[in-house]
């Protein structure tokens, strides 16, 4: 991909994941913020990492990966927006 271009399942989840629209609370916010991959998840996705860049990865893994790979963009899109949402909430004094 080039550019600036999103994928329309990004531009999509951008517009979702939006705190002012779906009533978020501080206190959800920052449950979002805690929102992590448990250690499991986290050295599965590594060995997976690494399968894939030995090229061994068969398609099943290639299909898990996939799914580490979107969760953890919807994941860090929606700690961005509870982030900027807390930073609304607290102006700079």
């Amino acid at each position: 991909m080039t550019g600036n271009v999103q994928p329309p399942e990004a531009a999509i989840l951008q517009r979702l994941v939006d705190p002012r629209r779906c009533g978020w609370s501080e206190q959800a916010a920052q449950a979002v913020l805690k929102l992590n991959f448990s250690s499991e998840d986290q050295e599965r996705a590594s060995e997976l990492a690494d399968r894939a860049n030995q090229g061994i990865l068969t398609k099943d893994e290639e299909r898990e990966m996939e799914s580490y790979l979107r969760l953890g963009t919807l994941v860090d899109l929606m700690q961005s927006k509870a982030r900027l949402y807390l930073r609304e909430l607290r102006p700079a004094a």
